[in-house]
């Protein structure tokens, strides 16, 4: 059984890191975030259009934030990743 300072600690271990997180992402600029399917297969239409809206949003100086999954995720980040775009 954990005593209560343990619990305590454990809480300020994961207050750490959900701070160093923010403070990570507050560096990025503005960002917008893209979850979709990972069961969308490479050169499926809706993967060349994720990857193309991965592009534009980049282009207009937005980074790609995605779980970094396959499919619709992996083609927004590759879209912004080809026109030197910030791919997260």
């Amino acid at each position: 059984m954990r005593d209560k300072a343990e619990d305590a600690w454990q809480i300020m271990r994961i207050q750490g890191e959900f701070t160093k997180g923010f403070d990570t992402f507050s560096e990025l600029g503005p960002c917008i975030s893209v979850f979709g399917s990972a069961r969308t297969k490479q050169g499926s239409k809706w993967y060349n259009e994720a990857r193309e809206f991965g592009k534009l949003i980049a282009c207009e100086g937005f980074g790609v934030i995605t779980g970094g999954g396959p499919g619709i995720m992996a083609a927004a980040n590759h879209g912004a990743h080809e026109v030197s775009g910030k791919s997260i």
